[in-house]
């Protein structure tokens, strides 16, 4: 017996099911048509993987490792330059805000609607802000607070283990939407790339670092405090190196992007595929 919905599916139940199959020479032709689309979707998937696998060898190379100051890999105008500073986060960047938590509804807010992003909305390392909740009632839109802002690096200062100290670069301001009180905005400061220093926080150091700062007793949860964010030691080149850098990264990120919205328009039409290829339970039911 299976559970299904916490409920128990008898065999007798699932071998009576109906099942409508047409000639073999047509199973054979539709399982072919289908198998050539998941072979593609497999493809894309390997050079999706491979993007980002290059993406983290090169930012391993051009950002310094533990203990040293210079690069292993530096752009040629840049090779005599003096080796990075160590400074505290709270000197890179004008302030650390989060926004309020608000009830919100269960659907993503429209164009003309407000809504409170949730914290998936950086935990893949791109800004997702679809990823929100629709906020609909006066009283707790009066209350949102910390609008999403261009050129700021949204951070996950609550989440799981795994997951906090996430985040993401936000390219443009979304006026309508708003943080919660579990994502923080590093807001820019003059003479410092924001889109840089979300490489740099998104690295496999940042990760691990902003992680490493986090604390509570709870086994499912975890905070970080904006004091210790603000003190993390963070290397940095001079600003034209940093946008130099930053440039390069951004350049594979579109590249990921494009990769991503492929796929998923690859498993899009093959969903839509299916449902035109077999016949729906209306069909099948006497």
């Amino acid at each position: 017996e299976g559970i299904r919905d916490g409920k128990m599916i008898s065999y007798k139940q699932f071998s009576e099911l109906r099942i409508p199959y047409p000639s073999l020479a047509e199973q054979q032709k539709i399982a072919e048509c289908l198998s050539t689309l998941d072979e593609l979707i497999q493809a894309e998937s390997r050079k999706l993987d491979a993007l980002k696998a290059h993406k983290r060898g090169l930012m391993q190379r051009l950002f310094p490792r533990e203990g040293e100051t210079v690069p292993q890999l530096r752009f040629p105008e840049f090779r005599k330059a003096p080796g990075w500073n160590v400074c505290a986060l709270s000197t890179l960047i004008s302030s650390l805000d989060a926004g309020v938590s608000v009830n919100g509804g269960d659907r993503p807010a429209s164009k003309s609607e407000l809504g409170v992003l949730k914290t998936s909305a950086v935990t893949n390392g791109f800004f997702e802000p679809n990823e929100n909740k629709v906020v609909l009632e006066a009283t707790e839109q009066a209350r949102l607070a910390e609008p999403v802002q261009a050129d700021t690096i949204i951070i996950s200062r609550m989440n799981t283990p795994a997951l906090v100290g996430a985040s993401a670069y936000v390219h443009k301001s979304i006026p309508n939407l708003f943080l919660p009180d579990r994502l923080w905005a590093a807001k820019p400061r003059e003479n410092v790339s924001m889109r840089f220093l979300s490489f740099v926080l998104g690295s496999d150091w940042g990760r691990t670092a902003l992680a490493a700062l986090a604390t509570g007793t709870s086994g499912s949860m975890k905070n970080i405090s904006k004091q210790d964010v603000l003190n993390l030691p963070v290397k940095v080149p001079t600003f034209h190196e940093q946008v130099r850098i930053a440039a390069c990264l951004s350049s594979l990120d579109d590249l990921i992007t494009e990769q991503i919205d492929k796929l998923a328009a690859l498993r899009v039409h093959k969903r839509g595929l299916l449902q035109q290829l077999f016949p729906s339970r209306s069909e099948i039911e006497p």
